[in-house]
């Protein structure tokens, strides 16, 4: 098992570390997302609008 970090890379946000496979990973980093787009921003941190592109690094780390 590996564990990968997610860089949401417009806000520079990186999430907690996820472990598993990168599907995996890549799944709860979605669910993450998903989260953010739903979400009020707070405090204007964070907010995804309909069609914006965001560019994610995923980062296996050892």
């Amino acid at each position: 098992m590996h564990t990968y970090e997610i860089y949401f890379v417009q806000e520079n946000l990186i999430s907690k570390e996820i472990s598993g496979s990168p599907k995996a990973a890549l799944n709860k980093c979605m669910k993450r997302l998903d989260d953010l787009a739903m979400r009020p921003q707070r405090g204007g941190r964070f907010g995804l609008r309909c069609g914006e592109k965001l560019t994610i690094e995923i980062t296996r780390t050892a």
